[in-house]
């Protein structure tokens, strides 16, 4: 750091100067972005919900942790019919909402807090999975987007996993991943998971990738079956299963457990350890990575229900370079000034 800074301070004034605009620019920018109003809230609650009720829409809701209702949402889709519902979620690099919804006429409908616009993303090719429910899985990492596709939507070849890249309008199967996932996490150690396999006895397998090259880092055998999974820092799954929610250390061991309520189906994991678990009936339950408490509320009564936490937006790359070097400018400056006086 200090080399860094020293080299700056010796930049021509000239140079000196725009590094430091650009760098207070930056700055100031993701001050006020995340400063808006009618963003997502950091650490809400995001619910993606399709009613029991024949007619009625499918809705995205924030809900703060205590669950009072921040906003709500119609979630477009093709009709009314069992599988044309909103699947699963996640909040992509920029805030938004990335909702996978059907699993036939399969797409990712993206939502904009900010302008109110909602988008669908399909991809060129086979995406489906059975209309089993809980069986869909959405993670975020960087840019990416990643779903999965058990087979082609005529039942023919079995799939693998799905990347979309957001910044390039471009999307990738890799078929040399597993090809019957029922769910997908992105661990906070930077490893992307994959629950499966969906057959009878399944769910009981992770298969672990690297998010960027797509290339497997090995699978896991795990005593019995989960419904969801997410996973910390130190590769610890947490898993839906046993009736509540359970750990597993990396090697598949159980360390710990909290036991929940009926219908869980989706759980996910944020920065600070809080999980957020959905039921499919309708229930939100939260607790944290030490499982020793946990609190619920009610959203509407649901067929299909799933949970996202509202996290910190990843920068692109070249953003988190203007930042760092308006960063280290600001120092050398303030440095160079103290050296002079």
């Amino acid at each position: 750091m200090f080399r860094l800074a020293s080299c700056l301070a010796v930049l021509p004034a000239e140079k000196l100067r725009l590094a430091i605009a650009v760098g207070a620019m930056c700055l100031s920018t993701a001050a006020f972005s995340a400063a808006s109003a009618e963003e997502f809230t950091l650490g809400n609650i995001l619910v993606s919900n399709m009613s029991s009720s024949w007619g009625d829409p499918a809705m995205l809701y924030e809900y703060t942790p205590a669950g009072s209702l921040v906003r709500q949402v119609v979630i477009p889709t093709d009709g009314y019919y069992s599988s044309d519902a909103p699947r699963d979620l996640e909040v992509d690099y920029r805030g938004n909402a990335q909702i996978w919804v059907d699993i036939w006429s399969t797409r990712l409908t993206e939502y904009d807090p900010v302008t109110g616009e909602m988008t669908n993303r399909d991809y060129d090719g086979a995406w489906a999975v059975a209309n089993v429910t809980g069986e869909a899985g959405v993670a975020a990492f960087g840019r990416y987007i990643y779903v999965h596709s058990q087979h082609d939507a005529n039942g023919g070849a079995p799939g693998g996993i799905i990347r979309f890249d957001l910044a390039a309008g471009i999307s990738e199967k890799f078929t040399n991943t597993a090809r019957y996932i029922t769910d997908l996490a992105m661990g906070y150690d930077g490893v992307l998971y994959g629950l499966g396999p969906a057959s009878s006895p399944g769910n009981n397998q992770i298969y672990r990738y690297d998010p960027i090259a797509m290339e497997s880092l090995g699978t896991l055998n795990l005593p019995f079956s989960l419904d969801g999974i997410c996973v910390d820092g130190r590769g610890h799954i947490f898993g839906l299963g046993g009736g509540g929610v359970v750990e597993l250390d990396p090697a598949g061991s159980v360390v710990n457990s909290i036991a929940g309520g009926s219908g869980w189906k989706d759980i996910d994991l944020d920065p600070n350890g809080r999980i957020v678990i959905a039921s499919h009936g309708g229930t939100i339950s939260v607790t944290d990575t030490t499982l020793t408490s946990l609190s619920s509320f009610p959203t509407r009564t649901a067929r299909e229900c799933n949970a996202t936490w509202v996290q910190e937006p990843v920068p692109e790359p070249h953003t988190l370079a203007l930042l760092a070097m308006g960063a280290l400018a600001l120092l050398a400056y303030a440095w160079r000034r103290r050296r002079v006086t």
